[in-house]
């Protein structure tokens, strides 16, 4: 009888100490996921970022060559034609 009852007693407390490891096991995981989770939102934002400013770079420096190019061209084309004397024929 008393075999019996410490059998009882240590399959209990295996069974305790089972669902113990069992439960970190699972917060270990939760805590893995959430984790990634975090990387992978970081990582997503770095990227927005990246792009964001490339595509605002290349954008802004585009525009900049344009205007500056046409400008550049207009002036000097009105310049040239100012310094040109029309004679009358």
């Amino acid at each position: 009888m008393i075999l019996l009852v410490c059998l009882l007693a240590v399959s209990v407390l295996g069974m305790v100490s089972f669902l113990n490891n069992v439960y970190a096991a699972d917060n270990m995981t939760v805590g893995t996921n959430m984790s990634m989770k975090a990387n992978v939102n970081a990582n997503t934002n770095m990227t927005g970022n990246m792009t964001g400013n490339m595509t605002g770079n290349m954008t802004g420096n585009m525009t900049g060559n344009m205007t500056g190019n046409m400008t550049g061209n207009m002036t000097g084309n009105m310049t040239g034609n100012i310094g040109i004397v029309h004679l009358p024929v």
